[in-house]
């Protein structure tokens, strides 16, 4: 023979218990997943929208600074210019910090300016122009298309160990598109921020499904108990005992069962009086035809 199933080897009240912990287990991974994914797209959508409201104000700054030029390309406005914009974004931490009162609980950021072949025109210091960027950061055909229409996009990436929110904006001079602005943010402190929610919602779980088995042990126990009883009373009937009875103070189903087990065994202990009475009246029958037929053999000699 095999193994005995596990729904066999266990007793009910084992049963119950693993029930219990498995809706329990269940339903609180269940929340505690859904409460993580809505935080953390929460916090990123903030983030998010504070980065898209930076990229507007960065588009009304920037204006005044480029759209001086006749040029319909960033990279080919004059020098000075171009030194102007780089020292703009050598102080934009300093500016952004006037743009986005939460910037400074933030990374590292980074402003440069890039073409539609993802070049970099401008870019503090000068030495990082011309640079190209890596394939997984730059603009596809269908981001180029949605930044003519003025709209700006944020993508999140990781790069190495950091987690990075990339905003990217058009540069407009009198609806000719000069090129895009490209902002770095990071989102460190977002991540170990959810990392961290993580961790607690996780404690607060392991804390929960402990209590939990404790009470689902508790409410076993208080469950199985009168069932428990019935099986020790109707062992003891199964071997003869027929003076157990069981309460019948409770009026739910265990306490229904109670009552019709009661009534069970005062029905079989009717049933062998009634036995003992049959077994008496056929032995006196047999008795009195035993002895009419001792009289009748004398009477007939």
């Amino acid at each position: 023979m095999g193994p005995m199933p596990l729904s066999r080897s266990l007793s009910f009240q084992q049963r119950l218990i693993l029930t219990i912990l498995i809706l329990l287990f269940v339903t609180n991974g269940s929340l505690f997943i859904i409460n993580y994914e809505i935080e953390q797209r929460i916090l990123i959508d903030q983030l998010r929208q504070r980065a898209l409201l930076m990229g507007k104000t960065l588009e009304v700054n920037l204006a005044e600074l480029i759209l001086k030029s006749g040029n319909s390309d960033l990279a080919d406005i004059p020098e000075s210019e171009r030194t102007v914009v780089r020292e703009f974004i050598s102080h934009f931490g300093e500016e952004e910090v006037h743009l986005d009162i939460y910037s400074q609980n933030e990374g590292v950021h980074d402003l440069f300016f890039i073409d539609a072949n993802n070049k970099v025109t401008i870019d503090y210091p000068a030495t990082k122009e011309n640079r190209v960027l890596p394939m997984e950061e730059r603009l596809s055909a269908d981001d180029i298309a949605q930044l003519k229409n003025n709209v700006i996009l944020s993508k999140i990436r990781t790069r190495g160990p950091d987690t990075i929110l990339f905003l990217t904006f058009p540069v407009f001079r009198q609806q000719q598109l000069m090129g895009f602005g490209r902002i770095e943010m990071s989102m460190n402190s977002a991540v170990a921020l959810l990392d961290q929610i993580k961790f607690w919602g996780a404690v607060a779980a392991a804390v929960l499904l402990l209590a939990a088995v404790v009470l689902a042990a508790y409410s076993a126990q208080i469950v199985t108990r009168p069932i428990g009883e019935l099986v020790t009373a109707a062992r003891r009937i199964g071997s003869g005992d027929l003076t157990s009875r069981l309460d019948e103070h409770s009026h739910d189903e265990i306490g229904v069962l109670k009552i019709a087990f009661n009534r069970m065994v005062e029905g079989i202990i009717n049933l062998e009086e009634a036995h003992k009475r049959i077994e008496k009246s056929e032995i006196a029958s047999q008795l009195a035809a035993r002895m009419a037929h001792e009289i009748k053999n004398p009477l007939n000699s």
